[in-house]
């Protein structure tokens, strides 16, 4: 049933079938309650509501698809990314304590393009003044973190929900 929900939401949320669907029930309307014989078999009526169905299901899931296949793009890069380093955030805090910005920065700079690994349950994902997206993190043993996605990557972030891991 969850399931059924979830499909009936993503239809929803697109336009082109938000559209088609209504345009599919209407045509099975006019087909079905007055039987507009004069006008056109009902069997056309029917086939033009298969066929705006077949419109909605069809944009629905190339949105889904197209948000799937970035998830996995994101997934397999970060699979295979080489330029990792074994740093909490804490400890990348801590570079900066006691020291001007300038100073911790230059510390810093060695870690700068590496991946490290955080993780923790999303607070929040909200979408960046540039196109892409942010999460909040909330960390098991540090403190929260912003993480932020470019453009690209945005579909495939923003489909967390509060508390995931």
């Amino acid at each position: 049933m969850v399931y059924l929900k979830q499909y009936f939401i993503a239809i929803w949320a697109d336009w082109v079938s938000r559209m088609s669907t209504i345009a599919s029930v209407l045509f099975i309307f006019l087909a079905l309650v007055f039987r507009l014989t004069e006008i056109g078999q009902a069997r056309y009526w029917i086939a033009a509501a298969l066929v705006a169905y077949a419109i909605a299901s069809f944009s629905t899931w190339r949105k889904e698809r197209i948000a799937k296949e970035q998830r996995d793009k994101v997934i397999e890069g970060l699979e295979k990314a080489t330029d990792s380093v074994s740093l909490s955030p804490s400890q990348l805090i801590k570079l900066y304590e006691g020291r001007t910005t300038i100073q911790g920065e230059k510390l810093a700079a060695v870690y700068e393009g590496k991946w490290i690994t955080v993780s923790g349950k999303v607070r929040d994902v909200e979408k960046h003044y540039l196109g892409g997206a942010r999460i909040l993190l909330d960390q098991d043993n540090g403190p929260p973190v912003f993480l932020a996605f470019a453009k690209g990557v945005s579909d495939a972030v923003s489909v967390l929900g509060k508390g995931e891991r």
